[in-house]
């Protein structure tokens, strides 16, 4: 059974899928053009993408503008390799030490890929643990969409490693994909999840998993207030009347 995970003013696993907005900007200046457009969007998290900025320098200024934008909302920090669709690749060394930086500076989640070594995984883990931080182990895959059985191993061996929310976005090339990721997520989440779940279908061809976990028993949902981080993101004000509506479905 899935155990509800609680996060500042939000409770991931209990209640609609809740919403999450990257923030993408590269330098300060930009970040404050999205931060703008932030105030107008629901959310009820952000994700801020840090592999965006080309500098792994001081995260502090944007850290603390962004902070001061968004009040008490769970703030998400993110380094997407360019192996799993990010900007750019870190060695491993890098990685730990960026997020350490961004632990030390008060992140509430940081993303953590599955397919990095198990030591670096569990260093990770241990880390935000010790500063009050959860993980999202996650996997992406750009080309195709795996089998059910896969999709379902890969979401178990994350949970096995500790992930305190577990995460998988796969690239539909046919209808028949979208449901073959609704129904691995489904199966996992009535059978062998016990932490909250976030899976997607990416493109257009996969808009439709970013609005039904109710059905599915994904926690969590991606949005955009501008710019987009993903492929077949949509808009944030358009996502949260309809996840309002299939959620009040009786």
């Amino acid at each position: 059974m899935i155990v509800p995970l609680t996060i500042r003013n939000i409770t991931l696993g209990e209640g609609r899928p809740k919403i999450c907005v990257p923030l993408t900007a590269k330098y300060m200046d930009e970040l404050a053009v999205q931060l703008q457009q932030l105030q107008s969007s629901h959310y009820d998290l952000v994700e801020w993408r840090v592999d965006f900025p080309e500098s792994d320098g001081d995260f502090a200024p944007m850290y603390e503008l962004i902070r001061q934008s968004i009040g008490n909302a769970p703030l998400l920090a993110t380094f997407r390799t360019a192996n799993e669709g990010g900007q750019r690749n870190l060695s491993n060394s890098a990685y730990l030490a960026l997020y350490q930086k961004l632990l030390t500076l008060g992140v509430d989640l940081i993303d953590v890929e599955w397919q990095k070594s198990l030591g670096l995984i569990q260093q990770l883990i241990q880390e935000a643990h010790l500063h009050g931080a959860h993980v999202i182990l996650s996997n992406h895959d750009f080309t195709k969409t795996p089998p059910k059985d896969e999709i379902i191993r890969r979401l178990t061996s994350m949970q096995d490693m500790g992930g305190d929310l577990l995460k998988i976005a796969v690239m539909p090339q046919s209808k028949a994909d979208v449901l073959t990721l609704l129904d691995a997520t489904q199966e996992m989440a009535e059978l062998y999840a016990r932490r909250p779940l976030i899976t997607m279908s990416m493109g257009a061809l996969g808009a439709v998993s970013r609005l039904c976990g109710y059905f599915s028993g994904s926690a969590l949902t991606f949005g955009t207030a501008g710019a987009s981080s993903a492929p077949g993101q949509m808009d944030a004000n358009t996502m949260k009347p309809i996840l309002e509506l299939l959620g009040s479905i009786q």
